[in-house]
């Protein structure tokens, strides 16, 4: 019996590569299935004083001593949310508290309007409930907002998020 040239040996070596690469790449393969898509997404709705629905620009976070702060801005530039939530808090539900009188850092929330009514409206009360947050931020929000002095109009906000990078 005599040996196979090399120049001969490479047909059958690539053909074998081939055939396990095929046959092992499903295994190699990473399993992505359980990975949310991080890709910022929002719905956010006022009602009361100020009546709007909105999906928001690309929603953010950004941090604020020894917290975090998660914003929504509407596409208009006119309405801005902004949720405040302490550092690596856990999944879970919270009480967003009186802007008034909590002390930081706490769950609070605020509402800027930049047009026809002008100005900043602080909650004063609702709840954030954050689902996940990693790889990527998940959960919903409602919370109810008022001008001050804490007799003015009162705006309910409530929205849904998903996919927002966690900066903390």
């Amino acid at each position: 019996m005599s040996a196979i040239p090399p120049e001969r040996a490479v047909i059958p070596c690539c053909l074998l590569a081939t055939f396990v690469l095929q046959a092992c790449s499903p295994l190699l393969a990473a399993d992505t299935s359980g990975t949310p898509d991080c890709v910022p997404k929002a719905d956010v709705s006022l009602s009361g004083y100020l009546d709007a629905s909105f999906q928001p620009l690309t929603p953010m976070t950004y941090p604020v001593s020894g917290a975090y702060a998660i914003v929504f801005e509407s596409s208009d530039q006119q309405i801005r949310i902004t949720l405040f939530v302490p550092g690596d808090t856990p999944p879970g539900t919270y009480s967003i508290e009186d802007a008034f009188t909590a002390s930081p850092p706490r769950f609070s929330a605020r509402l800027g309007l930049f047009g026809d009514p002008l100005g900043y409206l602080e909650a004063t009360g609702g709840s954030l409930t954050i689902d996940r947050v990693r790889p990527c931020l998940a959960g919903s929000f409602a919370f109810a907002a008022r001008d001050l002095p804490e007799t003015g109009p009162i705006v309910d906000v409530e929205g849904a998020f998903d996919g927002i990078t966690n900066g903390y």
